[in-house]
């Protein structure tokens, strides 16, 4: 019992360790109930022990509670990682303000009309549209310091990987009207020095 739990603390470390490297949330999934498998183990394992060693079998059930807890608290945390995918939920408000701001900072950017962060798995997934007065090849150049920024931000804050999809748009036309003061002068029109001299 001691060797299988012992086993079961190793191979879901070590599926854990390969689920995050290889953004395989299944895997991660399974690593965390083999652990769960591993705890359960270590408690019949003591409880075992309780009774042969020391006449005191009655260890086992506080142990017992207590991984029942441990159980819930995987199952929950797994639970809550798939629905939010499922969901498409955001990473954070607090996240999403300071990508915004990180992208507003870069030169030829206007505005961030348009954010939307959620995870797949282990992977951040940033949808963007950038309002931008450049032209095409400097958007390239744009988007480049965009994921920079991004990439970096989000490695502080324990995310590995993210993908993006960025669109750029144009600001809308400034149309607009001036009007001018002007006065008639026999055969002639001319724009007028103030607003008093004007005849239309």
């Amino acid at each position: 019992t001691g060797i299988s739990a012992l086993f079961s603390l190793i191979v879901g470390r070590y599926q854990m360790y390969v689920g995050k490297k290889a953004s395989h949330e299944s895997l991660i999934a399974d690593g965390a109930e083999t652990l769960s498998d591993g705890r359960i183990e270590i408690v019949t394992f003591i409880g075992i022990l309780g009774e042969y060693l020391f006449t005191t079998p009655i260890i086992e059930y506080p142990l017992g509670i207590f991984v029942a807890y441990l159980v819930f608290h995987t199952g929950k945390e797994i639970g809550t990682k798939g629905w939010n995918a499922l969901l498409q939920k955001s990473i954070g408000k607090n996240h999403e303000d300071c990508i915004r701001k990180s992208v507003v900072s870069i030169p030829g950017v206007i505005e961030l009309a348009q954010l939307k962060t959620f995870c797949v798995g282990e992977q951040v997934v940033c949808i963007m549209k950038v309002i931008t007065r450049c032209a095409e090849e400097t958007n390239i150049d744009i988007k480049h310091a965009i994921a920079d920024h991004i990439i970096a931000y989000l490695r502080e804050h324990e995310f590995e990987e993210c993908e993006f999809f960025i669109r750029f748009d144009r600001p809308p036309p400034n149309r607009f009207r001036v009007a001018y003061g002007i006065r008639h002068e026999s055969d002639r029109v001319v724009v007028s020095e103030t607003l008093l001299s004007a005849t239309h």
